[in-house]
């Protein structure tokens, strides 16, 4: 019976210790939670985008409320690459792990403490300001877990899964795997509901 030898793992051309499966088994489950926690980031506002305009950015034309609620949507988008910088650092200098956790927990935290946010008729118009504020720090840890997420899931497989771990995967041979995955998924989440 043959044995399957650990894959290692290169950094920086150096080999470092091989990783048992178990490892490469958590590193994956952690990637694909973090892919999906982002996911979930991205279209649980666009799905209550309608309830959250008249909640915190009323107005006479229904269409201004919800213009306002998806600019607060690109507001997210543009601090993600602040947070993958941040946390990306972090991880260098602490390990990817810990900035996984952290980025993760912020996530959470931030998105259940929409649930707790006065609405514009009960606070004012500090309520907007406060899901603004939010909003931004939430964009910053949703780049910290796209950035260590991708990351540990990288750097934990082997070399001939790494295509698979990551949207971005390489586009030769086997690789076009997690390019046909991230299609078929996108296409799954626009379907007219």
């Amino acid at each position: 019976m043959a044995t399957r030898e650990a894959p290692t793992v290169v950094v920086g051309g150096l080999p470092e210790t091989p990783l048992d499966e178990q490892h490469i088994r958590s590193a994956i489950i952690a990637s694909t939670l973090g892919w999906a926690l982002d996911l979930f980031d991205l279209f649980i506002l666009l799905y209550v985008a309608p309830v959250l305009g008249t909640a915190f950015f009323p107005s006479d034309h229904p269409t201004l409320s919800l213009a306002a609620v998806y600019a607060s949507f690109a507001v997210t988008l543009l601090m993600r690459p602040v947070g993958s910088a941040i946390f990306g650092h972090y991880a260098d200098a602490h390990g990817r792990k810990g900035a996984m956790m952290v980025a993760m927990i912020g996530v959470g935290v931030t998105t259940a403490s929409f649930g707790l946010l006065p609405t514009i008729h009960q606070a004012g118009f500090i309520a907007p300001v406060i899901f603004l504020i939010l909003r931004l720090v939430q964009g910053v840890f949703v780049g910290g877990v796209v950035a260590s997420t991708h990351t540990v899931g990288t750097e934990s497989v082997p070399a001939h899964w790494r295509g698979g771990m990551s949207p971005r995967g390489r586009r030769r041979g086997r690789d076009w795997r997690s390019v046909r995955l991230h299609r078929l998924l996108d296409h799954i989440v626009h379907l007219p509901w």
